[in-house]
C-alpha cells in the first residue's frame, strides 16, 4: 500500500540493518518481491541460566585466556576494582571519563573517538543521562589502582541490555582490559538477574562470537515495485561490480 502511494519512478524501498529478532521484514510468507543482502553478524547472550553454566559453555580458549588474567589480578598486592555508574548525577562524568580514555587510543586517529568536546561526546552524555533518569543507563568501569583501564557504555529497556561502546587503555593491552570488563559485566548482570539477554549490537568478529549464546545476521532488505524493477536493479549492481 505504501508503494502504491509513491510515484511510479520509485522502483524500490530499501530497509537498512534489519535484525530478524526485531524486524518484520521479510516475513517468511511474504509475497513481496525482495532481496536480502547480509550486512553484519550480531551476537547476544541469553541469561536464562546461572552465570557458571553460561561460562562453562564458552570455548575452552576463551575461558583459558580470561582465567589467566583473573589469576594475575587476584594475586596479593594487585589492586583492581569493577564499578558501575547508574545515577543520573554521576553518569555524565563517567561518560567524560570514557571519552578521556578513548581519545588516547586508535579511535582518535580515525576521527571516531567520543569526547566531551565533540558532538559524539555530547550525544552520549545526554543519552546516558536520560536513560539513567529512568534507571536504564549504565557505565561499567574497570580500574587498576586509581587508573581507569576500560569503560563500557550501555542502555536498557525492561527486557534487555544493549552495549553501545567499549574502550580501553592500550598501555594495559597485556591484560586484555576490554575482554576482562566484558567478563565482569556479564558476571554482574547474571547475578543481578534484571535482564533476559544482553545485545552486543555490533558487527561481531570471531572473538566476540565466542562470548555469545546466539549469532544472527543483520541484513539490508530491498522491496521492489515489481519483477522488472528487481531485474533492472540486479543488472545495475552487477555492472557496478565490473567497474575498475
Amino acid at each position: 500500500t505504501l508503494m502504491d502511494q509513491l510515484p511510479h519512478s520509485n522502483l524500490a524501498l530499501q530497509l537498512y540493518r534489519q535484525d530478524p529478532d526485531y524486524s518484520v521484514f521479510p516475513a517468511a510468507s511474504s509475497a513481496l518481491i525482495h532481496d536480502v543482502d547480509n550486512h553484519a553478524s550480531t551476537v547476544s547472550v541469553d541469561m536464562d541460566v546461572e552465570f557458571e553454566a553460561f561460562w562453562e559453555s564458552r570455548s575452552g580458549k576463551l575461558r583459558k585466556n580470561i582465567g589467566r588474567i583473573l589469576r594475575i589480578i587476584m594475586e596479593p598486592g594487585f589492586n583492581w576494582r569493577f564499578a558501575t555508574v547508574e545515577s543520573p548525577d554521576a553518569i555524565e562524568a563517567a561518560v567524560d571519563r570514557y571519552g578521556d580514555l578513548e581519545v588516547q587510543g586508535w579511535k582518535q586517529a580515525g576521527g571516531t573517538a567520543v569526547h566531551s568536546s565533540n558532538a559524539q561526546g555530547k550525544f552520549y552524555r545526554e543519552t546516558l543521562r536520560r536513560f539513567a533518569e529512568r534507571g536504564k543507563g549504565v557505565v561499567y568501569e574497570l580500574y587498576f589502582d586509581d587508573c581507569l583501564v576500560s569503560s563500557q557504555l550501555a542502555i536498557a529497556n525492561e527486557d534487555f541490555l544493549i552495549t553501545l561502546k567499549t574502550t580501553y587503555n592500550e598501555n594495559f593491552s597485556e591484560f586484555s582490559p576490554g575482554k576482562l570488563l566484558d567478563y565482569l559485566m556479564l558476571q554482574s548482570e547474571f547475578q543481578l538477574g534484571r535482564y533476559e539477554r544482553i545485545e552486543f549490537c555490533t558487527n561481531a568478529g570471531p572473538e566476540l562470537i565466542r562470548w555469545g549464546s546466539r549469532t544472527r545476521p543483520v541484513s539490508d532488505v530491498t522491496i521492489y515495485r515489481n519483477g522488472l524493477s528487481q531485474r533492472v536493479s540486479r543488472l545495475y549492481r552487477n555492472l557496478k561490480r565490473l567497474k575498475p
